[in-house]
Formats: structure tokens, C-alpha cells, sequence
């Protein structure tokens, strides 16, 4: 299974912003929450989707580094 996370941009800056596990969006990837089953998955995007914060919300791939770190493996454009 590949772990996701959802991203997007903050409207009112445009800052790339990380759906995190408290239900707020952050900065930081380290932050995000990580999602790895197909049904986590699709709730974590629906949950992006819906948040009225930020736009073009979509999942990347990520790998965990260590316990404190979070890297990007792969980017996956919505289509």
C-alpha cells in the first residue's frame, strides 16, 4: 500500500497547506495526516474536498522518513 496525504492551497495566500490528523490544515508535511488504506484514503480526499479553506485540494504519495519526518515520493495530479 502507498501512504497519501492531502494537500492544497490556502485561499487566502495561496501557501501549500497539509490536511493534518486534528482536522486543520498546516505548512508543514510533517504535520499531515497519513492515510494508507483505499478507505482512509477516499475519506481523507472527501475531507479535503469539503474543507472550505482552501483550494484544488488532490493526494501525493509520501514516505516516512523517521518518527518526525514525512517526505514526498511521488506527486499524483488530479486528472
Amino acid at each position: 500500500m502507498t501512504l497519501q496525504v492531502a494537500t492544497a492551497n490556502r485561499l487566502s495566500d495561496g501557501i501549500v497547506v497539509f490536511l493534518g490528523y486534528d482536522g486543520e490544515w498546516s505548512r508543514h508535511v510533517d504535520d499531515a495526516r497519513i492515510a494508507e488504506r483505499d478507505d482512509d484514503i477516499a475519506e481523507l480526499l472527501s475531507e479535503a474536498e469539503a474543507a472550505p479553506l482552501v483550494v484544488g485540494p488532490y493526494l501525493i504519495k509520501v514516505e516516512v522518513c523517521s518518527p518526525e519526518a514525512v517526505s514526498y515520493t511521488h506527486l499524483t495530479l488530479p486528472t
